[in-house]
């Protein structure tokens, strides 16, 4: 960026050069007279330069055709407002729908899908593990042969009640579902 040393006051001009003679860059201290690359210091920090930007103008200019439009900045700034509280809703509006549309999805895919809750059991009041001395096995081998058992008789009494003998038979001879897994868990 180009600027004017002569927009600083003369003890900043003084500052600025102090730090730039001392410069390990040569940009700016090229334009003394007297400077040679022995004049740096590394012991002086490089100079630091800042700048505050301001509007000389309250005038708004077409940016394409450089016309002056009829409305000022402080009139623009009301438009920009208006603009900014739209876009907000706009997106609270659209992570609404998004949510919205996902749990319908949701829905949808858990209707359609078979998942395994569809086909579990929870089982409480459980024994202690010393009625089985122990061993977890035991526990789940009993479970398991209880479950079978009452599912069996399950069928069996449908049947029984439709008094379809065909189906009874089919269902004592050949078991056409199974317990797939038990699993032991705790609720804390």
């Amino acid at each position: 960026m180009d600027f004017l040393y002569a927009w600083f006051n003369q003890d900043c001009r003084n500052r600025i050069n102090y730090y730039a003679a001392a410069s390990k860059y040569s940009n700016y201290a090229l334009d003394f007279k007297d400077w040679h690359f022995y004049m740096r210091d590394a012991r002086i920090r490089e100079p630091v330069l800042f700048g505050v930007a301001f509007c000389v103008s309250d005038k708004i200019f077409h940016p394409f055709t450089g016309e002056e439009l009829s409305i000022n900045k402080s009139q623009f700034v009301y438009y920009i407002l208006i603009i900014d509280v739209i876009c907000v809703l706009i997106v609270i509006y659209f992570i609404n729908w998004l949510e919205w549309s996902y749990k319908e999805y949701a829905k949808v895919f858990d209707d359609t899908n078979v998942e395994m809750r569809d086909f579990s059991l929870r089982i409480e009041n459980i024994p202690m593990d010393m009625v089985y001395g122990g061993k977890e096995l035991m526990l789940h081998a009993q479970l398991w042969n209880h479950i079978e058992l009452l599912v069996q008789k399950a069928f069996e009494q449908n049947a029984e009640r439709r008094e379809d003998e065909a189906e009874l038979a089919k269902i004592r001879e050949d078991r056409h579902w199974e317990v797939v897994d038990l699993t032991f868990g705790k609720l804390d």
